[in-house]
């Protein structure tokens, strides 16, 4: 969502993150102060199928990032750290499953990981 607010500018209606219908439901106040949690988030966006499909997207997500930075198959300690570093923020999404939210709070991780990618040239070995 925040990404995308200078589009206002040009007239276009960019809705706002689902963080202020979640506040206004507890609060009765339009603020985004509370996310709402996984199952939230599935229900509110889409009933029983958007709790289900929420899930799915989920386990996907943080199944390919485990398998991306797979310690077995790195050997940079630098992309190791931030790995550890990411697997306890990833944590974040069930907890507080605003999209929104998370990538205005985790784009300067992955800014910051492509750059060091990009300096130490790494290379991912297959066993």
């Amino acid at each position: 969502y925040w990404i995308f607010k200078p589009f206002k500018l040009l007239g276009l209606n960019i809705p706002d993150s689902i963080s202020y219908y979640n506040t206004y439901l507890v609060y009765n106040v339009w603020d985004s102060e509370i996310p709402p949690g996984a199952v939230a988030f599935g229900y509110i966006s889409a009933g029983i199928f958007g709790v289900i499909l929420h899930a799915f997207v989920l386990g996907f997500f943080i199944g390919a990032f485990d398998r991306f930075f797979n310690p077995k198959k790195q050997t940079n300690t630098v992309l190791l750290a931030y790995y550890a570093f990411m697997v306890s923020s990833l944590t974040y999404l069930i907890s507080n499953s605003d999209p929104a939210l998370f990538l205005q709070n985790r784009l300067p991780h992955f800014l910051f990981i492509v750059f060091i990618m990009m300096i130490y040239q790494v290379k991912f070995k297959s066993r």
